[in-house]
């Protein structure tokens, strides 16, 4: 099976919001979270300290196997041998072939303490080193493509540090040997975290980060008193560039503010869109600025500018349990979903230590200071498992508006229980077409649906037909009108 990270799929329908749905009975809309495997990559190698914080995941150029670009920035009072040997800050790279178990990737081209023999990458700036696997492009220089943050200097007042940081850009035939870097206009002073991926609805290279993002100095002021922007969104927030040539970039647009619904003490870190089915979907990555906790958020968009929210504005993805290395980092990283076979695979960055100015994160231990730590999460759930429409035992029924006919119809779904799903085919009107239906029981992500044998007189091509779920004990995530094909 291949690795795939391009989900847009005009024909399929997610549920998200109810466009699709004409009228329903019994039925509730259900938002779900993947469930956690735990931290399947962490530091063990002495040039890494405490700290391998995932940054990108994407797959090789034949989809066989998945990288991870991530970044070690470990401080001097705590690794004071890396300082000695200039290693504290640097960019790694790691490669697996299940998406679970990760092995380093023996670059061989920067020597550590005497020896090349490990996965330090070469020429590339230290810090949010965003990498994408580009199949669009006809220049196979140009296969891969990052970008990277630049923060020259050692300031410790992070206000006058940010107005020396930059942005700048790279390609790449192979992931491990990048061109050199070009400055990006109009991405100074901006926020230090970052997202990049290529959205093959549009054809544009998509950037999101922080312009003029929250950021404190040396003094750390009381919750009472946090300061506050003037004359821009309050907090943290999140801003998009599109390019269609990744050379040049729009202006920062505002995508994911804070509205008057967020609770107190919450701001935007940074996010991610992404096509996914006939919509796209975003990553939000929410920080707690009161406890100093991330978590996410799933939004949704029909046009990738105005973003929806689910009702209750529920967590996607939360921190972990007290001792755990995500307990108070639970936050999905700006890359999208990776699917394999019918799961998707969903990383996050897991810390145990919060958020806040390093000042606060000293604390006596040993021999020095404890400083940042990071990890690579994942969570795992079904494709297409992001919201469903289900009905208990006491069933519910569902219509849908009127849909072009197609002779195939897949489904994603499942029923508990002794539960089913039948469905069955109407004309626009809401008239049946047959005194037949097709009965489904089970749990299946690709369940095809012969709708030609529904209908006493099959219908031309296109002609508006409605479809009618009922269900019992059983749970309806997406319809395609196209048979959808294994993945493998």
């Amino acid at each position: 099976m291949k690795f795939i990270t391009e989900h847009y799929d005009r024909d399929k329908i997610l549920f998200m919001h109810l466009d699709a749905v004409y009228d329903m009975h019994g039925i509730v809309q259900k938002w779900h979270s993947p469930e956690k495997q735990g931290a399947v990559f962490g530091p063990e190698e002495p040039y890494e300290g405490g700290m391998t914080l995932p940054v990108a995941i994407y797959p090789t150029d034949d989809g066989e196997r998945l990288r991870c670009q991530y970044t070690c920035m470990n401080r001097a009072a705590m690794y004071p041998d890396l300082e000695r040997d200039g290693a504290l800050h640097l960019s790694g790279l790691a490669e697996s072939s299940d998406g679970v178990h990760w092995e380093r990737v023996r670059v061989g081209e920067v020597e550590f303490r005497g020896s090349v023999d490990n996965s330090i990458l070469p020429n590339v700036a230290d810090a949010e080193l965003k990498v994408i696997m580009d199949p669009h492009d006809p220049d196979p220089a140009r296969r891969y493509k990052a970008i990277a943050l630049v923060w020259p200097g050692t300031v410790r007042a992070i206000e006058v540090a940010r107005k020396g940081r930059f942005f700048v850009s790279y390609t790449s035939p192979d992931g491990i040997h990048w061109s050199t870097p070009t400055r990006m206009p109009g991405f100074e002073e901006t926020g230090d975290t970052s997202g990049l991926t290529y959205d093959e609805r549009r054809g544009l290279y998509v950037v999101t980060t922080r312009p003029r993002g929250y950021w404190l100095s040396d003094e750390y002021p009381p919750l009472s008193s946090r300061p506050i922007k003037k004359g821009v969104p309050d907090g943290r927030w999140v801003a998009v560039s599109t390019s269609p040539d990744f050379v040049d970039w729009t202006p920062l647009d505002p995508i994911m503010v804070r509205d008057a619904a967020d609770e107190q003490g919450i701001d935007f870190y940074c996010g991610l869109p992404f096509p996914y089915g006939d919509v796209y979907l975003g990553w939000l990555r929410r920080h707690h600025f009161w406890h100093g906790t991330m978590d996410s958020e799933l939004l949704w968009s029909r046009d990738a500018l105005r973003w929806q929210r689910s009702w209750t504005r529920k967590a996607f993805l939360e921190p972990g349990e007290l001792g755990g290395v995500d307990w108070s980092y639970g936050d999905v990283l700006n890359v999208k979903p990776v699917r394999l076979g019918d799961r998707l695979m969903i990383y996050y960055e897991g810390r145990n230590h919060v958020h806040g100015p390093h000042h606060l994160r000293e604390r006596r231990k040993g021999r020095g200071h404890l400083g940042m730590d990071a990890v690579l999460g994942l969570a795992t759930m079904r494709v297409d498992g992001f919201v469903s429409l289900e009905a208990g035992r006491m069933g519910g029924e569902l219509v849908t508006e009127p849909l072009p006919f197609s002779p195939t119809i897949t489904i994603n779904a499942r029923t508990v229980a002794g539960g089913f799903m039948a469905v069955d085919l109407l004309d626009a009107d809401g008239r049946p077409m047959s005194d037949r239906e097709i009965r489904f029981e089970g749990d299946d992500c690709r369940y095809t649906l012969d709708m030609a044998g529904l209908a006493d007189s099959k219908p031309s091509p296109d002609t508006p037909v409605r479809l009618r779920f009922y269900l019992e004990n059983a749970a309806l995530y997406s319809i395609s009108r196209e048979p959808v094909q294994d993945p493998a």
